[in-house]
């Protein structure tokens, strides 16, 4: 997550010149949305976090490979 929000802060003025509370306060509750919405696993070392694989539906699955959309599939299930 810190390697994001630097890229974003190497990218973007107005993240940039946020202050370091805002920096961490935002950082924070994007961590949080990502473990409340199941996409991030909090790991027993604290401060650390596992990336979650979430299981696409059949029917979502089948539509992307009807419609030669396959590569999404790939990205979704980092294959």
């Amino acid at each position: 997550m810190r390697t994001f929000f630097e890229g974003k802060r190497e990218q973007s003025a107005t993240v940039a010149a946020w202050s370091d509370s805002t920096y961490k306060k935002v950082m924070s509750s994007t961590v949080q949305v990502m473990v409340n919405a199941g996409l991030l696993q909090p790991t027993p070392q604290r401060g650390n976090y596992e990336i979650r694989s979430i299981p696409v539906p059949s029917v979502l699955r089948q539509q992307l490979l009807n419609d030669a959309f396959g590569h999404y599939l790939a990205l979704m299930l980092d294959i």
